[in-house]
């Protein structure tokens, strides 16, 4: 299973934090957000990664060559992430995961490893670990039926919702 990083954006709500270093590079502690999330992939077993870049890209890379030389990291370069979002990023990744399964992540969340051990012993073909909060503006909306199937919301009758096959909650 290859581990999709999505690390594009410009984070600009966080400026000036953000003016010189990319958001997933933002330390919390004694690492930053990026290092976090490979360490707790690395510890669940993953050795394949691909990082979708943008923003400040140069700085991603040189430090996940430095941090971890040994890893399988494959680099995508999104030009045009000033307009775009994670779904062009998420995009650019298709011709290293068409038909290949993958663990999809942003580069920018805090989570406990066992998160990732949890998704990967699941029985299930599709699984999406979420967090249950008040929403903001630009957060990812979705609903959740009884049988816990995961829709996400039609803004406009052209839009079509995405329907996962099997999709369950993990705790």
């Amino acid at each position: 299973m290859k581990a999709v990083i999505l690390a594009a954006g410009i984070a600009s709500r966080l400026r000036p934090l953000t003016d010189t270093t990319p958001k997933c590079l933002l330390k919390i502690g004694e690492r930053c957000l990026l290092e976090r999330a490979f360490d707790a992939l690395i510890q669940n077993g993953f050795d394949e990664f691909i990082i979708v870049t943008g923003y400040r890209q140069q700085q991603i890379v040189d430090f996940l060559q430095a941090r971890y030389p040994v890893q399988n990291i494959t680099f995508i370069y999104n030009d045009r992430y000033e307009s775009t979002n994670n779904i062009y990023s998420l995009w650019l990744t298709r011709p290293y995961t068409d038909g290949e399964e993958i663990l999809l992540l942003d580069s920018d969340i805090v989570f406990d490893p066992q998160i990732v051990e949890k998704l990967l012993d699941s029985d299930k073909a599709d699984i999406l670990a979420l967090n249950r909060h008040e929403l903001g503006e630009e957060e990812i909306k979705v609903i959740v039926d009884l049988l816990e199937s995961v829709f996400v919301p039609v803004e406009s009758p052209l839009q079509c919702p995405v329907r996962p096959r099997r999709t369950r909650w993990c705790p």
